[in-house]
């Protein structure tokens, strides 16, 4: 078998040390970790320590306890999974307490294959027909009050000329409301408020769901006319939704949720950075 050089993708992170020699050993332990995760020193000298091993690229001091570590990883390792790419940027690393995710940037090959949001800012503006100003965005709650109820509040909402309604997080598909009703009687109704106030504002329901409820509650939102739909990635898995984001028949705005992601990054030890 033949061993070629791959192409490399990076990741940036920080780690807490007391000094240079300290800050070296964890971002060599970071780079063994998200790759090989095996003796260093068994495969030292060999294709699998040169190329497929992490690669510590720069480490520089942010302050006297805190380093930036930068390491190269393979990029053959993860093409076509997206969450092997999550897997390999943090992965068990994610588990120490001595080490934050700041940033990764992905090589050609792999910027290819994942080229980001399908709208972006720009196209967020241009499609729900806010060019200028803060892109308001008005939640539907609280959580008991029925469909009508909530179309009621959706058509004060959109008369207002609020750029954007959501449903809350915590409205799924319960009895007193269920998900196809509600989303009916509230694109009904924000359309009709539009229409009198010759506004646009936006409807976007929830859809957060396991296995393949989401694409169905996705689809069934597209259908009914909603302009976007809201998901909480830690809740229904990062696969589902970059899942979704590719499927052939859905269109819509995916709006982001944080529910269940805050321990990640904030709190006394937060393992990746927001940004």
């Amino acid at each position: 078998m033949t061993h070629l050089s791959l192409a490399r993708w990076q990741a940036a992170y920080a780690v807490t040390a007391n000094d240079r020699a300290a800050a070296e050993q964890l971002a060599q332990n970071l780079a063994v970790e998200q790759t090989i995760e095996y003796p260093y020193e068994l495969v030292e000298g060999t294709w699998y320590a040169d190329e497929m091993t992490g690669r510590i690229e720069a480490l520089e001091p942010f302050n006297e306890t805190e380093w930036k570590v930068t390491i190269s990883y393979p990029a053959e390792a993860v093409q076509g999974e997206i969450l092997q790419l999550l897997n390999m940027v943090y992965g068990n690393s994610s588990l120490q307490t001595k080490t934050r995710l700041l940033d990764f940037t992905l090589s050609p090959e792999l910027a290819a294959e994942y080229p980001g949001p399908r709208y972006g800012l720009t196209g967020l503006r241009n499609y729900w027909q806010v060019p200028a100003g803060p892109l308001v965005m008005a939640v539907l709650k609280p959580i008991g009050h029925s469909s009508r109820e909530f179309a009621a509040m959706a058509s004060a909402f959109a008369r207002a000329g609020v750029a954007v309604i959501k449903d809350d997080h915590s409205l799924h598909n319960q009895n007193f409301s269920p998900f196809r009703e509600r989303v009916t009687v509230c694109v009904d109704a924000v359309a009709n408020a539009n229409a009198q106030a010759g506004h646009h504002t936006a409807y976007l329901p929830n859809i957060t769901s396991a296995g393949a409820e989401l694409v169905e509650r996705a689809l069934c939102a597209q259908e009914l006319g909603a302009n976007g739909i809201m998901v909480a990635p830690a809740l229904t898995g990062w696969g589902s939704v970059h899942e979704l984001a590719n499927h052939p028949d859905f269109t819509l705005p995916i709006v982001c949720h944080p529910s269940w992601s805050g321990p990640m990054v904030r709190g006394p030890r937060p393992v990746v950075s927001p940004f």
